[in-house]
């Protein structure tokens, strides 16, 4: 009896939580999306301000999830979460985001770039020069798909 009973717990709590969004961190507080160009763009004017980006995430960080970075037509946009209170999961790569949060150029150094290549899975010793990163520090991730 006790092994039907927690699999009808498990089945029903599976199949509440296949009929919601995956949320990681902050509720969303924004309601009006925009594309990862169209934020760069504002960003620039605006420094300040806060966005709700949808995008297709392109990688996870696949030590810990602890950053992603989403794709775009002309920009690459690396996610990192605010006070590092939440990770993604690690299969998140091909999926569609919405992510809440405020952008930053920063200059990276070298061992920061070659850092980031290995994170991602590629060889670091390829990484000749420093880049500067564009991120997102996000409040709140979540999954549409």
């Amino acid at each position: 009896m006790k092994i039907f009973l927690t699999a009808i717990a498990f089945f029903s709590l599976t199949s509440f939580a296949a009929d919601q969004a995956a949320k990681f961190g902050a509720e969303l507080t924004l309601k009006d999306s925009v594309t990862v160009d169209t934020a760069m763009g504002q960003f620039k004017k605006d420094p300040k301000k806060t966005f709700l980006i949808e995008a297709q995430v392109d990688k996870v960080c696949q030590k810990s999830g602890c950053w992603m970075t989403l794709k775009s037509k002309t920009s690459d946009l690396r996610i990192t979460f605010k006070d590092y209170s939440f990770f993604v999961p690690l299969t998140l790569a091909g999926k569609t985001v919405l992510v809440e949060g405020t952008l930053n150029a920063k200059k990276l150094t070298l061992a920061q770039t070659k850092h980031y290549v290995e994170d991602e899975g590629g060889d670091p010793s390829k990484v000749t020069e420093a880049k500067t990163d564009y991120q997102m520090i996000a409040s709140g991730v979540v999954v549409k798909n």
